[in-house]
């Protein structure tokens, strides 16, 4: 039965995510891309795609092979993607129904509602630490080949499949964090020169927007989540299956971004991937607590405090954040 809620769940984020129109940032150029630079399987031509991963195009086509419709389109990719989530909240999550409303109130509307790109490549490499939780590393490593064919970023993870099991103390994780803290205010500013010098100006665009760097508090916040996983990890390994891997994902993803924190957009998008394994380590801090129903109300507290934040985020940008059936 809990299955079936999950599934349920899922099928309707992917409706409410495929019926948002124009909502997001970036909705109105899929939108554009399907409908006017997308060809069917049986006319298929990748020369004209305004979005150079030949995986995405594929599947874009695929669809467009059926269907003109960019709702339709919308729910399929979807649909596509939380499929993958399903499989992994299955696999990892000790809670499924928190994982979710962790996922709906951090991440899904900045992915499945903007980036879908990205949110499809992140769902098939976070589907792909099942593999290195069995051993299984080639198949990790096709699975994050495969992702780099819906997004290009997504390459940026196949290294850890290096250092996946490795036993990690809390002090050899704090050292790391603070050695990457620091080297991350003289790698901004070699990368930016580097960047200068390419001229390549969809980098330089997401280095010159405006972020808050080593001030954001999501740093602060991975930082500390990342430690107290691992402090934890005496209690939460027996129980969390992939505690390790988990784990040293967190830990990839909180380095990446400690290096990165001054690139602006930049280091956001190479964080993201395995920030979002913050939906299975979450809901898994109910068990620390001696009183369940404590852990229970502290974990849904911080996802209600979340969905605000994110939602007042969007609230300053309504022009592009309104919520707006295109039917209605």
């Amino acid at each position: 039965m809990k299955l079936l809620i999950l599934l349920f769940f899922l099928l309707c984020l992917s409706v409410l995510v495929g019926i948002r129109g124009e909502t997001g940032a970036d909705s109105s150029n899929y939108m554009n891309f399907f409908v006017k630079s997308t060809t069917g399987l049986l006319d298929y031509d990748s020369s004209i795609k305004r979005y150079s991963e030949e995986g995405f195009y594929f599947i874009s086509a695929a669809i467009k092979t059926f269907t003109n419709n960019y709702l339709i389109y919308f729910i399929l990719i979807a649909i596509i993607t939380f499929s993958f989530y399903y499989k992994s909240i299955r696999y990892f999550s000790i809670f499924p129904l928190l994982s979710v409303a962790y996922y709906l109130a951090r991440f899904m509307p900045f992915r499945e509602m903007n980036q879908i790109r990205g949110a499809l490549a992140i769902a098939v490499i976070i589907y792909s630490l099942r593999f290195l939780v069995s051993g299984k590393k080639c198949r990790y490593v096709i699975g994050c080949i495969v992702a780099s064919l819906f997004h290009f970023s997504s390459i940026i993870v196949l290294p850890f499949v290096f250092f996946a099991q490795n036993r990690f103390t809390v002090k050899r994780i704090i050292i790391l964090i603070l050695f990457s803290f620091i080297a991350g205010f003289f790698i901004q500013a070699f990368l930016k020169s580097i960047l200068l010098s390419s001229g390549n100006v969809v980098m330089l665009t997401y280095v010159g927007e405006k972020d808050l760097g080593y001030h954001n508090p999501i740093l602060y916040y991975q930082i500390g989540v990342c430690v107290l996983y691992s402090y934890f990890g005496a209690i939460l390994e027996p129980m969390q299956k992939g505690y390790s891997v988990l784990r040293n994902a967190y830990l990839y993803s909180v380095l990446i971004l400690c290096l990165t924190a001054g690139l602006g957009t930049i280091g956001g998008r190479l964080s993201t991937i395995f920030a979002t394994c913050e939906i299975f380590i979450i809901p898994s801090f109910i068990l620390v607590f001696k009183q369940k129903y404590i852990g229970a109300a502290t974990v849904l507290t911080l996802i209600s405090l979340i969905f605000l934040m994110n939602y007042n985020r969007m609230a300053a940008d309504s022009a592009i954040w309104s919520y707006k059936l295109p039917f209605i």
